[in-house]
């Protein structure tokens, strides 16, 4: 008894520790000084390494799928707080009028994110359509709100841009980045790779 409440005890540590070390990486980024400097880079070097160690380890004590549905929810769960905290990243742009502290923030949440999605591109293929349309969705709604607070700055009657452009960049490349990265239809490799073979 004393055996299976000590290793209950040892698998609820194995959860919180990597999500406090992922939650501590954000804490970090919101300490990040607003003048690019030595402890500005310090800072931003020690959120990267904090999220690495807690991500990679949390995604290390999850239990394995055991059916299909189960491999899709934890397929998508890293997609959606990826791209939430990257919408959240775009936000503080906004507000925080383009600073290098909020640019900095938001590339880092984007490659976060990115690493985030990295297990959607191995996925099995049994979920593996249901990330791409995500994907698709994804990319498109970026460039297009892109284009929309580009039009917002080019429009506006007041001078203060408030981040608009700035905020359009980074939708753009992270539209891009997100193309890039999507997930290969398996199956269209395959029948590539035997169209090669039969010539």
């Amino acid at each position: 008894m004393d055996q299976q409440i000590d290793k209950k005890e040892r698998d609820i540590w194995e959860y919180i520790i990597p999500g406090g070390l992922l939650f501590l990486s954000y804490v970090l980024l919101y300490y990040l000084p607003q003048a690019e400097s030595w402890k500005f880079w310090v800072v931003f070097v020690i959120s990267v390494f904090v999220f690495c160690v807690g991500y990679f380890r949390l995604l290390e004590s999850l239990p394995k799928a055991t059916s299909q549905t189960g491999s899709a929810i934890k397929t998508l769960i890293p997609m959606i707080l990826g791209m939430g905290m990257f919408i959240f990243g775009l936000h503080y742009v906004y507000i925080d009028n383009g600073s290098i502290k909020s640019l900095a923030a938001v590339t880092l949440l984007l490659i976060e994110s990115m690493v985030m999605c990295g297990a959607v591109s191995s996925s099995d293929t049994g979920t593996g359509q249901l990330p791409r349309a995500l994907f698709w969705v994804l990319i498109v709604g970026m460039a297009v709100a892109g284009v929309w607070f580009f039009v917002q700055e080019i429009t506006a009657e007041t001078q203060d841009s408030y981040g608009r452009v700035e905020v359009a960049t980074m939708l753009w490349i992270a539209a891009g980045a997100w193309w890039y990265s999507m997930p290969v239809d398996l199956d269209s490799t395959t029948n590539i790779r035997r169209k090669k073979n039969k010539k």
